[in-house]
């Protein structure tokens, strides 16, 4: 997820922002990220995953990356900042991007640690029911998305 905004933020800064408000990219980056959380979420409810299975963590960094780097959100937001910020001095932006990249750094560090102190205490059915649910959120989101994006492209 930091390492999608690093980018994000890169790309706006580097003035690809225009291209963000275009109507035809918000629609294929929506549908994309459809059709992504779609595959994210039937391979949730397809896999039964245990504890002592979980993936790999370079596995685990990539999946996160591309969810944050096709999140349309993302990128609405970060133009969000930028907009406010983008007429301040060089020496404010810097400070500014090194605070939030601590700051999200910090916040999937503490989700990190807290689910590796709870790992002893969570049971095989709470990772079934867990893996149900999010998987069926994940497909739900995603159809939505994909929908969206195509009827942006529509109109």
């Amino acid at each position: 997820d930091v390492i999608s905004n690093l980018l994000i933020v890169g790309i706006i800064l580097y003035g690809f922002s225009s291209g963000i408000v275009d109507l035809s990219y918000l629609a294929f980056i929506a549908v994309a990220g459809g059709a992504y959380l779609i595959y994210l979420g039937t391979s949730n409810l397809k896999t039964k995953l245990s504890i002592s299975s979980w993936p790999r963590p370079v596995h685990l960094l990539a999946k996160g990356f591309v969810l944050g780097f096709i999140n349309p959100m993302d990128f609405l937001s970060w133009s969000g900042v930028y907009s406010t910020i983008h007429q301040r001095p060089l020496s404010f932006l810097i400070t500014a991007f090194t605070y939030l990249m601590i700051g999200c750094g910090m916040w999937n560090l503490l989700l990190s640690l807290s689910v590796s102190w709870c790992r002893p205490y969570i049971k095989p059915a709470f990772i079934q029911g867990f893996q149900l649910i999010s998987g069926l959120i994940l497909c739900g989101y995603g159809i939505f998305l994909a929908w969206f994006g195509f009827k942006m492209l529509v109109q």
